[in-house]
C-alpha cells in the first residue's frame, strides 16, 4: 500500500494491516515453535533462508516520514503478541478477533476528526518551526511513542530532544531556562493510572507559555482553563492498546507542516 501521508487514509490502511497480519492463522503458522524468532522486515526475500516461514514483511511505504511502516509494525507486533497469548490460553479466540476491530473502529473514528486535528497541529508547527529544542512527555504505555518520536523528529526536523515522564518533567525540566523556546509534545490516555499526574504537569505547560501539543482522549475540562489539546476519540480502558498504536499520528502531521514551513522559509530566502 502506497501513500503520502497515513492520515490520509487511515481508515484504509488500518483495515488492510488487519486483514495482512491479524486474519492470518498466526497462532499456527508462526507460534508453533515459541523458541523461534520472527522478524518484522522489509527485506524478506534478502533472508528467506534465515527466516523460514517465520517472517512478517512489511510493504514499501511512499511515506515522507515513514509513519505507516512504524503502523504496520505495531499491528505485526501486537497480531504476533495476542496469537501467542490464543495460543497458550491466556486470550480467547474471540477477544483476539474483536481487538483487530476494535483497531479498525478506532481509526475510523480518528479519520473522522482530522480537519479538527489538523488545526491543532498546524498551528503547533508554525508556532515551533524555527525552534530546535523538544521536550516529550509521556507516561506509561506512551512512552513508547515518546520514544518513536524522539528519534523521528531529530533525524527528520534535527531537533534536541528529551523525553521525560510527566513526574520527571516536573522535578527537572521544569527548571530549563528560556523555557518558551522549547517546544512540548505530550501524550496521555485518559485511562492512564498516571493521567491525573500529567494533567496537573499540562496545566503547568500552559501556564509557563510554553508552545505545546497535547494529545490526549480527556476534555479539555481535565485541565488548566485555557489549555488547548489535540483531541483524540475515547478509549475504553480495555482497549489501552490503543493509544500507543495512534497517538503519534497527531506529532507526525506536525512535523510534517514544521518540514514544509521550513523548506519555504529557506526558499524565500533565496
Amino acid at each position: 500500500m502506497k501513500q503520502a501521508s497515513l492520515m490520509s487514509n487511515l481508515s484504509e490502511t488500518a483495515r488492510h494491516y488487519i486483514e495482512r497480519f491479524w486474519l492470518r492463522d498466526l497462532a499456527g503458522s508462526l507460534m508453533s515453535d515459541s523458541q523461534k524468532e520472527i522478524p518484522i522486515t522489509r527485506n524478506y526475500a534478502d533472508t528467506a533462508d534465515l527466516l523460514a516461514d517465520y517472517g512478517i514483511t512489511l510493504e514499501a511505504s511512499e511515506n515522507l516520514l515513514g509513519e505507516t511502516n512504524y503502523f504496520a509494525a505495531q499491528i505485526a507486533s501486537m497480531a504476533i503478541y495476542c496469537s501467542r497469548q490464543v495460543l497458550v490460553n491466556k486470550m480467547s479466540a474471540d477477544r483476539f478477533h474483536s481487538i483487530g476491530k476494535e483497531i479498525c473502529s478506532y481509526a475510523e473514528a480518528l479519520e473522522a476528526m482530522i480537519p479538527s486535528l489538523l488545526v491543532k497541529t498546524d498551528a503547533f508547527a508554525k508556532q515551533n518551526y524555527q525552534n530546535w529544542q523538544l521536550d516529550l512527555i509521556a507516561d506509561g504505555s506512551l512512552e513508547i511513542v515518546s520514544e518513536y518520536l524522539r528519534a523521528l523528529y531529530c533525524k527528520e526536523g534535527g531537533f534536541l530532544c528529551s523525553v521525560s515522564d510527566s513526574e520527571e518533567w516536573c522535578h527537572v525540566n521544569f527548571w530549563c531556562l528560556k523555557r518558551t523556546n522549547i517546544a512540548t509534545i505530550c501524550a496521555c490516555p485518559e485511562n492512564s493510572p498516571a493521567f491525573s499526574r500529567f494533567a496537573e504537569t499540562m496545566s503547568t505547560v500552559h501556564r509557563l507559555e510554553c508552545p505545546y501539543l497535547i494529545i490526549t482522549d480527556a476534555s479539555a475540562d481535565a485541565f488548566y482553563p485555557g489549555t488547548v489539546i489535540c483531541q483524540m476519540p475515547p478509549i475504553k480502558k480495555e482497549n489501552w492498546f490503543l493509544s500507543p498504536l495512534f497517538f503519534h499520528i497527531p506529532a507526525v502531521a506536525a512535523l510534517n507542516t514544521i518540514k514544509k514551513l521550513r523548506l519555504e522559509q529557506e526558499v524565500d530566502h533565496e
